[in-house]
């Protein structure tokens, strides 16, 4: 699993996980600005290149994957 962490967190800041359609496994747990997140989805869908799916998580959920994923290790 990939973990994006950005530096500082603001108003547009957006919390989620991508998971792989063909495996259903978190591939990337990230934070960022929601419209730099959507330029990204929109690009990746009209290129074809999508091959997981995005949900969006609150803060507190985002701390908790990332503590976890942390101490794993699997980051």
């Amino acid at each position: 699993m990939k973990l994006i962490h950005l530096a500082q967190a603001d108003s547009d800041t957006r919390y989620y996980l991508n998971i792989d359609v063909a495996t259903a496994t978190v591939i990337e747990l990230g934070m960022g600005n929601r419209y730099e997140l959507l330029k990204q989805s929109k690009a990746e869908k009209l290129t074809g290149a999508q091959g997981w799916h995005r949900v969006l998580i609150s803060v507190g959920q985002y701390n908790h994957l990332r503590a976890s994923a942390l101490v794993k290790g699997s980051c």
